[in-house]
């Protein structure tokens, strides 16, 4: 278990007058213990977390009272299921906060509801650590309503020009545009930065899985993003600046299964840039990248630049309809390292050089096609080329991870009770220590240094 120390410059300020609040603590303390009667918790003294529900959830819109949960100030807002669809229109996300959404629990847009252009599931601009966290939750917009309008933007998670968010373990569907939208707001300079996408699903959005405009330091990590249609581009991933003062820093891709997409797998079309091959950085490494490209014979990778100051490897680049990885521009190629590829319909590569242990021969063989299974498009243990287990630049398996993640263990044991965030430190560990860092959260938010 990990040491906790209080911070020692915040508790030499601390002075006699937090003796007067210590009933206030003992509440707090109480509260995460034990459930606060609803008598108590109409007029908190300060509320660690709320429960949505408690605001007036209504199986026919729930909108207000999710909105008001969020809009409460509370650290973290929990998410019950409720055995009945979360209904909603836009909801607005605020900062230093974090929404939990029990196993089960489906947020579903509501029907004739997301009219506006840019009318979205989730939104955030210029906000800074938000946290949602989803295991075993979905977020359904209706991508059939927005077909015959312009509906391309109508995200499952829109973030503009925020800081600190993680996204985790939800299944986004049917989305009128993306699944998640990370960009900036216009004309501010202001990209998003330290963005984390991590055991989500995007699933049947009509744009893109994720699309990437402008971002500093984003961790895309064992997501699975597949069958996207209806609505140009239509990849897994598209990394597309609109602008030349758009970023595209520090961008890393592992550990996923983009499949089924009908247009690239993961694009990056950077002509906006006036510098693409020095502006740009990031990495892809260790993803299953297969079946892609059905509408245009488009490609596993598409590259508009040679990209110097990105890591392609470990992959496994497979069945896609046009090549397995092409860049359009002629001249300097962009190299690929330790990746397989196979059945690439339109050809291996184009415009790129493959280094140190690339395969093409070799066909994969997977555990599972079900989209259900914990081994869903990763190497069988049993029956698989030896090469494709120990390809990779560390020795180790080429593509996605032979066996799904084990996040969603650890989530669990972090909501107890009445959703209760028990495990505050995140260690998958519930005891005293959680609470202590409770208390002291109470403290440095109720006392902020001068």
């Amino acid at each position: 278990m990990a040491c906790f120390q209080l911070n020692e410059s915040r508790m030499m300020k601390i002075n006699m007058t937090i003796l007067a609040k210590i009933h206030s603590i003992a509440f707090v303390l109480l509260c995460v213990v034990l459930p606060c009667s609803p008598s108590v918790a109409e007029v908190p003294v300060w509320q660690p977390w709320v429960d949505a529900s408690a605001f007036g959830y209504n199986a026919v819109d729930a909108t207000t009272a999710l909105q008001a949960a969020i809009n409460s100030g509370a650290r973290t807002v929990y998410v019950p299921n409720m055995g009945t669809p979360w209904i909603v229109t836009p909801i607005f996300l605020a900062s230093n906060q974090e929404i939990i959404f029990e196993s089960g629990v489906l947020i579903q847009a509501k029907a004739g509801s997301f009219i506006g252009q840019q009318d979205c599931l989730f939104k955030a601009e210029g906000k800074s650590n938000i946290t949602l966290t989803g295991y075993g939750a979905r977020f359904r917009m209706r991508k059939e309503d927005y077909l015959s309008l312009p509906g391309e933007w109508r995200m499952g998670i829109w973030l503009r020009s925020c800081t600190n968010v993680n996204i985790r373990g939800m299944r986004i569907e049917n989305t009128g545009g993306d699944g998640v939208y990370i960009g900036e707001i216009p004309e501010s300079s202001t990209p998003c930065q330290n963005i984390t996408i991590k055991d989500v699903t995007c699933e049947d959005c009509a744009r893109n899985a994720i699309s990437v405009v402008s971002v500093v330091n984003l961790l895309i990590d064992n997501c699975i993003l597949r069958t996207t249609s209806g609505l140009a581009p239509m990849c897994g991933i598209d990394f597309e600046p609109n602008y030349n003062t758009d970023k595209i820093v520090n961008c890393i891709v592992r550990y996923s299964i983009i499949e089924g997409n009908v247009d690239h797998g993961i694009a990056l079309p950077l002509q906006q840039l006036t510098d693409p091959s020095g502006q740009t950085s990031g990495s892809i490494t260790n993803c299953t990248i297969i079946s892609n490209g059905s509408l245009y014979n488009a490609y596993g990778i598409y590259l508009s630049h040679y990209l110097p100051n990105w890591t392609i490897r470990d992959n496994l680049i497979v069945n896609n309809y046009g090549y397995g990885m092409y860049q359009n521009m002629a001249g300097l190629q962009t190299t690929v390292t330790y990746t397989a590829f196979y059945g690439n319909i339109g050809g291996i590569t184009y415009h790129v050089t493959r280094g140190t242990g690339c395969l093409t021969t070799v066909a994969p063989l997977f555990a599972s096609a079900d989209i259900s299974s914990s081994d869903y498009m990763y190497l069988a243990k049993v029956n698989v080329p030896a090469i494709l287990l120990s390809g990779a630049s560390n020795g180790g398996y080429l593509g996605a991870r032979p066996m799904a993640s084990d996040a969603q263990a650890c989530a669990n044991i972090w909501q107890f009770g009445k959703g209760m965030p028990a495990d505050f430190n995140h260690d998958c560990v519930v005891n005293f220590l959680d609470v202590v860092m409770i208390a002291n959260d109470w403290l440095v938010s109720n006392n902020p240094t001068p």
